[in-house]
């Protein structure tokens, strides 16, 4: 997306998956910090649609708990 690589002092507003580190994210100096949480239980459906569809908007045609016991104990522990 436009501006998404600029962190000097142009910016005022970065929008970040604070505190993942992934490779290769550019690193940058900030005064203050607006934090916005999200509810975990959503998080981790969320998360868990995004690695299993490759898609920020796709949803599974299951449900993970229901249909996928196992690995949805997995995967709330891990993440957990």
């Amino acid at each position: 997306m436009a501006g998404e690589e600029i962190v000097d002092d142009r910016v005022w507003i970065v929008k970040a998956h604070h505190p993942g580190l992934m490779p290769g994210v550019l690193e940058f100096d900030s005064t203050k910090v607006l934090m916005c949480v999200r509810n975990p239980m959503d998080v981790l459906v969320s998360f868990a649609s995004l690695v299993n569809t490759l898609s920020h908007t796709a949803e599974p045609e299951y449900n993970y708990a229901t249909d996928f016991p196992e690995w949805w104990d997995w995967w709330v522990k891990e993440q957990a």
